[in-house]
């Protein structure tokens, strides 16, 4: 917290020898520049966390497909000798 009262310190200094060398002007282009750039990080940071909610409430229902499929997909009791015995008893003789 205290890294933030040192650069509000230094903004606000900074103001201050703007206002005395560019008047008024000067000091409201700068405070503007600086609100947009907060509201522009506030955007992002929202953005991120829709991002990231989007993500994980998608990641939660793939979870669940899974394990649905899982619990109700039941092992079948055909094997691989008794799907291809037709074929083998189809073959003809060889003489």
């Amino acid at each position: 917290m205290w890294i933030l009262g040192l650069i509000l310190a230094g903004v606000v200094t900074s103001l201050i020898l703007m206002l005395i060398k560019g008047g008024i002007r000067l000091v409201f282009a700068v405070l503007g520049v600086i609100c947009d750039a907060i509201i522009e990080a506030a955007g992002l940071v929202l953005q991120g966390a829709i991002f990231g909610v989007t993500w994980a409430l998608v990641q939660v229902i793939l979870l669940g497909k899974f394990v649905y499929r899982k619990i109700t997909t039941k092992p079948t009791d055909v094997d691989d000798f008794t799907t291809w015995q037709w074929m083998k008893d189809a073959e003809l003789p060889q003489d």
